[in-house]
Parts: structure tokens; sequence; C-alpha cells
């Protein structure tokens, strides 16, 4: 013997997409989430930069004329390491920056 539980109608929130559901209670917070979401991909961009890094460390060791930073008119090898470094470091610092936010 089986027993047919009463079905309730589907409320509209239900009804909508997890993402829509989410936005619509998330609407007083709005500018947070932007906020948010532009800071992960700002972070995600400043994650992939250290292997371009690593290449433009590269270049600059076997073509130090044909180097992105030879391109900007640094042409000595030290002075395009120095630049190289403090390009590094300006990256490292933004990715850590928006990891926190």
């Amino acid at each position: 013997m089986t027993i047919a539980l009463p079905t309730l109608p589907a409320s509209p929130i239900k009804s909508l997409a997890p993402l829509r559901r989410l936005l619509k209670y998330g609407h007083r917070y709005r500018s947070q989430i932007w906020a948010a979401s532009v800071c992960s991909v700002l972070n995600k961009i400043f994650d992939l930069a250290p292997p371009y890094l690593i290449g433009m460390a590269v270049t600059i060791v076997v073509k130090p004329e044909k180097s992105l930073i030879a391109q900007w008119g640094v042409t000595d090898v030290t002075q395009q390491f120095v630049v190289l470094s403090l390009l590094t470091l300006l990256i490292w610092g933004m990715e850590s920056l928006f990891e926190y936010f």
C-alpha cells in the first residue's frame, strides 16, 4: 500500500535558477557582490602573471635586445632585471592585496 503525499505548489522563488535566487536575496548587497567579483578577477589576473614574468626573465637572458623591457627603452641587462624585479614586487603586492579584498 502506497501513501500519496500531498504536494505543495512551488513557490516563485524556488523555481528561479540558483544564481538568480542569490541575486534576489543579495539585492541590497549588490555593490559588494560586484566589488568581490572584480577583486576575484583581478586576483586571478595577478596570479597568472608570474609565469609571464619568468618568460620575460628568460628572454632577458637569451635575447636582451628583443625583450619587452628593452622595447620600453631599457637596454642594459642589469637595468632590465631591476625593472623586472620591481614589476615582480608590484604584481606580488597587487595579487596579495586583491586576495585580501
